[in-house]
């Protein structure tokens, strides 16, 4: 049930749990070669909702969480922390009859396709996440997307960037001239 949309050059991943037999993961695994330590990385990227599902009163969330070690080369094993850079649906099926969709009611599958690359379909989700990668050691970035009860929405991430840094988070302040 994991997905790979194309819309000309651009491509995105995601899925859609719903009639797997459990939660989906994907990742991304990156040593840190800096020859310091690592306290904390900045992830940037977009979620999408490429469609809109029956899932009843289910909230369909792409968690994302992360692990440190040696050498982390899985993405069930270990523990996991979340960092709180979730992606949330955008859409609940009770609003797809509001949208041009079908009303979305019972058991339906899908209900009304999305194009998520439209800007009311996705969400920019950014912050700065305080961890401990020691020099050498990796770090593996992993969303999940639990099987909900009922039918699930295809929710994508799109234009991840992950930059790290050997200081604590900081706050950038915006100023205007």
């Amino acid at each position: 049930n994991a997905y790979l949309f194309a819309s000309g050059s651009d491509r995105n991943l995601g899925s859609r749990a719903a009639g797997s037999t459990g939660t989906n993961y994907f990742g991304v695994r990156i040593a840190n070669s800096t020859g310091s330590a690592i306290t904390s990385i900045y992830i940037d990227y977009y979620g999408e909702q490429w469609s809109i599902a029956e899932n009843q009163t289910n909230i369909n969330v792409f968690a994302l969480e992360y692990q440190v070690g040696a050498t982390v080369t899985s993405l069930t094993a270990g523990a996991w922390t979340a960092t709180g850079l979730n992606f949330t649906q955008i859409y609940t099926s009770a609003q797809s009859a509001g949208m041009g969709g079908s009303a979305c009611a019972g058991t339906s599958a899908q209900c009304l396709a999305l194009d998520g690359n439209l800007s009311a379909n996705r969400i920019h989700i950014k912050g700065c996440v305080t961890v401990a990668i020691p020099a050498g050691q990796e770090i593996m970035l992993r969303w999940s997307d639990v099987n909900d009860p009922a039918n699930d929405h295809h929710l994508q991430i799109d234009d991840v960037n992950i930059w790290p840094f050997d200081i604590a988070c900081a706050t950038i302040l915006t100023v205007e001239m």
